[in-house]
């Protein structure tokens, strides 16, 4: 089940400035903000012009800011008039840790990034092994049968953001790799982009932005999963103020 919310058209926002929002990571290269430049490029490339644009989770944040910082403001043939939002936490600062029963099991994101940088070292031996693995460390089955997708077999040689050496808890930590096989994997990630990326998510509130959005001629539509861990009730107040 879903539930939703609609903002009125911008006129009813008229108070407010139009000046961006201050952000910390805005100048990151791995942030909202470069998403969203990412995404305006893509649409030049394309030669589109979205009127409703959708993103779930991170991506709910970057196409706020791409309907705020770039289609109207900076091209006004392109203003976006409907935004779908999904499982996003609305606020500034962390989504809410639900303990032993989140999604995520007892983790954090930082603390998952942490887990697997640092917990599994490359090379991996197999993806079963992989999942076996998480699931000792404690991560749900769903997270782990997801996470053994995101590996391959190119060496990330050239990243030392990938290299668990840094940590010194990794030495002691049991992995689940193969030494010298000719099926080893190694993480799609890289761990200092991600780490920015989530930095930059914490901090873009939008409470605060989406009244900025121009044009939004129909609204802005919130989407909650039924058994989303995401939400809090002053989260859901301050979307419901808007």
């Amino acid at each position: 089940s879903s539930s939703s919310s609609s903002s009125s058209s911008s006129s009813s926002f008229s108070s407010f400035s139009s000046s961006s929002p201050s952000s910390s990571s805005s100048s990151c290269a791995s942030s909202v903000d470069s998403c969203a430049q990412d995404l305006l490029r893509l649409v030049d490339h394309l030669r589109l012009s979205p009127r409703l644009l959708c993103g779930h989770s991170f991506s709910g944040k970057v196409v706020v800011r791409y309907a705020h910082r770039y289609a109207a403001l900076e091209q006004p043939h392109r203003a976006v008039e409907q935004l779908y939002i999904m499982d996003t936490y609305p606020l500034r600062g962390a989504p809410p840790a639900r303990g032993q029963h989140g999604s995520m099991g007892p983790f954090s994101i930082e603390q998952l990034l942490d887990l697997l940088q640092y917990r599994v070292p490359a090379p991996i031996g197999s993806r079963a092994s992989l999942r076996t693995h998480l699931a000792s460390l404690g991560l749900p089955a769903t997270v782990s049968n997801f996470l053994s997708t995101c590996v391959h077999s190119q060496s990330p040689s050239s990243s030392p953001s990938s290299s668990p050496s840094s940590s010194p808890s990794s030495s002691s930590s049991p992995s689940p790799t193969s030494p010298s096989s000719k099926g080893e994997l190694y993480w799609r990630f890289d761990f200092a982009a991600l780490r920015e990326l989530y930095r930059s998510y914490c901090d873009t509130c939008l409470v605060e932005e989406l009244p900025l959005v121009p044009n939004l001629s129909v609204g802005t539509h919130f989407i909650r999963a039924e058994r989303s861990d995401r939400w809090t009730e002053n989260s859901l107040g301050a979307l419901q103020s808007l």
